[in-house]
């Protein structure tokens, strides 16, 4: 383990410009990362929706859409776009991009990593909206002290059957009568 720490074996960062291609090649993943985490953050959330959608038509298709993107390794998917894209995807990628973007950017192979991060990313994105609307809609609404004993009408996802062993959830609406205020406890245990 000492030749990690030995500097002889490191001078090659520092020789010539390899420290700044380095730290150029660092600010292109990062540029590559902020695209790709806006796109995800979006189709993500469209999936979403669809996933948790009563209509079939929409959810089976999200639900395969996410089963097939979130189990092939995102380096596979990044490599296999870069590679396998038709020409003319590429040429239109690098005639359509704007002059202002980094030269990297520009470069027509990039597409493959930016829709790769876009598929995988928001197939996981999917997952985790899918469970934040479940819950968030599951929570009763807050009512006020002085309307404690009226009805608090709440929505709560409910299984009510399985498609294929998967859960199939509806929504429910539920009238709930708020329960009187108890006496307070006893602090002095």
């Amino acid at each position: 383990m000492t030749y990690l720490v030995d500097p002889a074996n490191w001078e090659w960062v520092i020789t010539g410009n390899n420290f700044w291609f380095l730290l150029e090649g660092f600010f292109v993943n990062l540029e590559i990362a902020a695209i790709g985490i806006l796109f995800s953050l979006i189709f993500g959330l469209l999936l979403a929706l669809m996933r948790i959608s009563n209509l079939r038509l929409l959810s089976i298709p999200a639900g395969i859409w996410v089963d097939v993107w979130r189990n092939l390794p995102l380096i596979f998917i990044i490599l296999y776009l870069a590679l396998s894209l038709p020409t003319s995807w590429r040429q239109a990628y690098g005639d359509a991009i704007p002059d202002f973007f980094p030269e990297a950017l520009q470069n027509e192979l990039v597409i493959g990593a930016l829709v790769g991060l876009v598929l995988y990313n928001s197939a996981v994105l999917c997952e985790m909206f899918v469970w934040i609307l479940l819950s968030v809609v599951s929570i009763p609404a807050v009512s006020e002290p002085e309307t404690v004993t009226s009805p608090v009408t709440w929505a709560a996802p409910s299984c009510t059957s399985t498609v294929e062993g998967r859960p199939r959830f509806t929504w429910m609406l539920s009238w709930v009568e708020s329960p009187k205020p108890e006496a307070p406890l006893n602090p002095t245990l």
